[in-house]
């Protein structure tokens, strides 16, 4: 498997299209009026691993006005997947964790994932988190470029991002997912935003209690895992 080397370009930011949300029945209200917005820059140039854009870094922002709970990265290709989270850390006030993968990016025969999926406390607007991620394919090579992995996939699904958000008068968690465009490939910065959405636009999404609480390896979470092949 080639290691490929950490191309340094200027910050860009691309249009990507938002995957709508189906229109809740519930009618709207004004304590349901809350709009919500998040930002993701993936940054290859941090990589965990230097020289190769195989760990980006990703900076998530709350833009909107409801408190970030949980965000989760699906891989679209599932000939790769997530080994696991590195360098977690929470928005300021709050906590962050691991509600779905392992802290784990180095190693053979450990879990893989195709969905990373990371619980908050305390993430209110304005505020941010960062981690990395490391992709790899589930042949077992390293070092893939996360570009091709997240974004440029050809004829297979692209990644795609959720952003679940409590908000005043919903009693659920609130989605806003986005998809991910194909980028330039000698592209070192993406930013990728969701645009601002009306909360009572969206249905609201149950998550499970340890979600909620910021809880990671809770026994019993449904996930999608796989094992790296021997």
């Amino acid at each position: 498997m080639r290691s490929a080397s950490c191309l340094r370009a200027a910050a860009m930011a691309a249009a990507f299209a938002f995957v709508p949300a189906a229109v809740t029945a519930v009618a709207p209200s004004a304590a349901m009026a809350a709009t919500l917005d998040w930002r993701l820059t993936v940054d290859g140039s941090g990589s965990r691993i230097p020289g190769t854009p195989n760990v980006p870094m990703f900076t998530l922002e709350n833009l909107g006005e409801g408190t970030l709970v949980a965000f989760e990265i699906t891989i679209g290709d599932t000939d790769f997947n997530f080994d696991g989270v590195t360098a977690l850390s929470g928005p300021v006030g709050g906590t962050a964790s691991i509600a779905l993968g392992d802290a784990s990016i180095f190693g053979t025969g450990t879990a893989v994932f195709d969905t990373i999926r990371l619980a908050f406390t305390g993430f209110d607007s304005g505020e941010q988190a960062r981690f990395g991620l490391d992709v790899d394919a589930d042949n077992g090579a390293v070092q893939q470029d996360y570009r091709t992995v997240l974004f440029n996939n050809g004829a297979a699904d692209n990644a795609i991002a959720t952003a679940f958000f409590q908000t005043q008068g919903i009693g659920s968690a609130v989605p806003v997912s986005l998809g991910f465009a194909d980028v330039p490939a000698s592209s070192g910065i993406v930013i990728l935003e969701s645009g601002p959405v009306a909360a009572h636009d969206v249905i609201p999404t149950p998550l499970p209690p340890a979600f909620l609480m910021g809880l990671a390896g809770v026994a019993g979470l449904a996930f999608v895992g796989r094992r790296r092949p021997g």
